[in-house]
């Protein structure tokens, strides 16, 4: 069940983003710091829904849009007991359900990855050991489903695309074997989703994969290693088309690092969005992995990275999400980056008490959809102890918005290159 609201308000504390805008510096400076304040309202929101009852616990992982516009949510309910179902909804433009389907599928909990190809609905996640992949039709329905498992080794799928062949997938894993390092495995998939070859990617101490992208006539991988002498370091790799390493760079950081999620546009600006430390980490960087720039948002919540949408002319919108005190609802925060690191546009979202997100995806009319799931605390009473005092419980609802359009990249920075161009 679908309750909508058209606006949003946090009871907590206004934000103020500072920190310069740059929307229109072509050339910025290398490195900045933003410090973000905690909000008080929430930004406009064209519809946002949420889907639940108060005996079961909903949560939307991922999303994607329909043929006809509309968002399709994949995700988990589980029921008194506890017993998970995969969720599949469609919801219109309105924010109301169309359809929903639920399908019993054991050992997973969590989608890692969502996108529609050649009409069906491709799902990604983890399975005991290994990793699943189901594709789905348009009312939700199973249409097949695949594994892929190593012996002797736990796999977790991190990322899948289309190939660029057109002719199957490339599947983003970290493998951890019984007796051996944590590291990087890409695979080629037939388009059943059954593995026809693979490579494994074992530089520092350990290392793991988060994102791969498509990128000319090969793949951007990105993740995270520990070196040798125990630093830690964001990641990338520049890969061929049968997935040979061409080139790989590292960022150390202090603390905790990983890169993410990672863009290219035009086959030459690389544009990566992390964790470093406690701040968000963003990156430009050029075709051989050069950092251009980098930017830090930083306050006084943990910012987490959740997803990355990239837009066709290079920007980003990074999703967030608060990991804020206890008496601090958590919130989603969006920042919409142009190619040359400026900070276009920021947002935040909440509802209910406080929210979870997990992903971004581009919706009907350049409208932004993220799904993920609102917290609420509901009290409920024993039908069969109708004296008995209610018990207060922690509620889950599946919760998506639709976020306006972002602002456009586009203007003086390409007038200012044609007019610099010209110049003898």
């Amino acid at each position: 069940m679908f309750n909508s609201f058209y606006t949003i308000a946090l009871i907590a504390a206004l934000t103020i983003f500072a920190g310069p805008a740059l929307a229109q510096v072509c050339q910025g400076p290398f490195e900045t710091i933003t410090q973000l304040e905690r909000p008080i309202e929430a930004s406009y929101a064209v519809w946002n829904a949420q889907y639940g009852e108060k005996t079961i616990q909903e949560k939307f992982d991922a999303g994607a849009t329909s043929a006809a516009g509309n968002a399709v949510l994949a995700g988990f309910a589980k029921d008194e007991k506890g017993k998970p179902s995969l969720l599949l909804v469609e919801v219109n433009q309105r924010g109301r359900a169309i359809w929903e389907k639920k399908s019993a599928i054991g050992g997973i909990e969590k989608i890692t990855k969502m996108f529609v190809r050649k009409g069906a609905y491709v799902l990604l996640a983890d399975q005991k050991d290994g990793v699943w992949i189901g594709w789905f039709n348009s009312k939700g329905g199973l249409i097949r489903q695949s594994r892929i498992a190593e012996q002797g080794t736990s796999l977790s799928g991190r990322d899948l695309i289309a190939s660029n062949d057109g002719k199957g997938y490339v599947l983003a894993a970290t493998s951890k074997p019984k007796n051996g390092p944590l590291h990087a495995v890409l695979y080629r998939l037939n388009e059943q989703g059954e593995a026809q070859g693979s490579r494994s990617y074992m530089p520092g101490l350990e290392n793991s994969l988060q994102a791969v992208v498509a990128s000319g006539n090969g793949y951007i991988a990105a993740g995270a290693l520990r070196g040798e002498n125990g630093m830690n370091a964001g990641w990338l790799m520049r890969l061929t088309d049968d997935l040979a390493l061409d080139w790989q760079r590292q960022y150390p950081q202090r603390g905790p690092v990983s890169i993410g999620r990672v863009s290219v546009y035009n086959d030459t600006h690389i544009v990566t969005a992390g964790q470093a430390g406690t701040a968000l980490w963003l990156m430009g960087l050029d075709s051989s992995g050069s950092p251009q720039w980098q930017r830090f948002y930083m306050g006084k919540d943990r910012m987490l990275l959740r997803d990355m949408l990239p837009y066709g002319d290079g920007r980003v919108s990074v999703l967030a999400e608060s990991y804020a005190m206890p008496e601090v609802p958590d919130y989603a925060m969006m920042l919409t980056v142009s190619p040359y690191g400026g900070l276009l546009q920021t947002e935040m979202f909440n509802q209910m008490e406080s929210v979870s997100v997990s992903d971004i995806f581009e919706g009907a009319q350049g409208q932004r959809g993220v799904a993920g799931f609102a917290h609420q605390t509901v009290k409920l009473r024993d039908p069969e102890k109708p004296e008995a005092e209610p018990v207060t419980v922690r509620d889950l609802n599946g919760w998506v918005l639709s976020a306006v359009p972002s602002k456009s990249a586009a203007g003086d920075c390409d007038a200012f290159k044609a007019e610099a161009a010209q110049k003898p």
